[in-house]
């Protein structure tokens, strides 16, 4: 869980490590709250290595802002740096940073991911480690979302929502809000109610994209994509990483059932309770095989890669692109991985 954040945490660097996205991203709303308490307006900026100029990043720290007393800097995807070229200049910044800026490093990786130079940069203090939560913590968060926005769920509501969410509270929480918003203050949910919310209601979401990919309809999975995108029911990454996670579940399952186990058995096993995503990932079993399975991943890993790295822009066609290699060819057409 993310320390309390109060005036100390402002100025300097912080260095956000670990898978849960969601904590992250409450730290950084919380280190701004603090930041506008403090200074009044504040200037908050988002960037990537792959758009970033090093020299020009440190002298915009180092310079106050004419438009705000305080400028916190997210820095995304930290693991990208370069050693020895823009990692190295930045490290140098971070031994001794300006207090007009809060520069915050963020990554989905450890301290070993990271040049080893700017890990070193940033006091242990304000080094954190974002873990995903247990089973039964994310249990409780989904039970205490929606009571705080007095909707009652059931445990097996619940559990059948877990089961479909990649694992972070970022997208746990994407995904709780819609459904909060679709049902509205006193509704009581049961796990039938989210199933016909996810698969049968008239609204495309990822799972119901899932679907699609599942029976291999490539038409029927780029409509599906194009009302999604266009609805704004989920970022592109979210989209992708949802994939990849029921690319790998396919994947652990084929594994089991190879194994000897029977596929009932085995959906229990990977907590597959809900009678529809049986029924998706029984067509998807039937449609690919374990290694176009396993290929499939592997090119959604990079097409993941891609989005991160390229512009906004560019998203809708990646992730066209993206189903069709998951669809048609199975994975297996030539895709080099990305470069910049």
């Amino acid at each position: 869980m993310a320390k309390r954040v109060d005036k100390a945490a402002l100025g300097g660097v912080h260095l956000l490590l670990g898978p849960e996205a969601g904590l992250k991203a409450a730290f950084v709303a919380e280190l701004q709250q603090v930041a506008a308490d403090v200074h009044g307006e504040v200037e908050t900026s988002r960037l990537f290595p792959y758009e970033l100029d090093v020299v020009e990043l440190v002298a915009t720290l180092r310079t106050p802002s004419l438009f705000s007393a305080h400028h916190i800097v997210l820095l995304q995807e930290a693991q990208d740096l370069k050693a020895g070229t823009g990692a190295g200049a930045l490290a140098e910044y971070c031994k001794a940073p300006g207090s007009d800026a809060t520069l915050v490093l963020s990554s989905d990786g450890y301290v070993g991911d990271l040049p080893a130079a700017l890990a070193r940069s940033v006091p242990k203090a304000r080094t954190q480690v974002f873990w995903e939560m247990f089973e039964d913590a994310k249990g409780r968060w989904v039970m205490q979302f929606f009571r705080d926005r007095h909707i009652e769920i059931s445990p097996e509501a619940a559990d059948l929502l877990l089961e479909m969410v990649p694992n972070n509270t970022a997208e746990l929480e994407a995904q709780c809000a819609l459904i909060a918003a679709f049902y509205g203050g006193g509704a009581s949910l049961e796990a039938t109610d989210l199933d016909q919310y996810l698969y049968h209601g008239k609204q495309e979401n990822p799972f119901t994209l899932f679907d699609r990919v599942a029976r291999r309809d490539l038409q029927g999975a780029l409509e599906s994509l194009a009302i999604v995108l266009l609805a704004r029911r989920a970022e592109p990454v979210q989209l992708l990483v949802a994939l990849l996670s029921q690319f790998q579940k396919l994947a652990d399952l084929k594994h089991l059932v190879a194994g000897g186990q029977q596929i009932s058995a085995a959906m229990r096993k990977l907590r597959i309770h809900s009678k529809r995503m049986q029924q998706t990932y029984r067509e998807a079993d039937a449609a690919y095989d374990l290694g176009e399975v396993e290929a499939v991943h592997a090119a959604l890993v990079e097409f993941d890669s891609r989005l991160r790295l390229f512009s906004s822009e560019l998203a809708p066609a990646l992730l066209q692109l993206a189903v069709y290699h998951a669809v048609v060819p199975g994975g297996r057409a030539a895709l080099r991985p990305a470069r910049v």
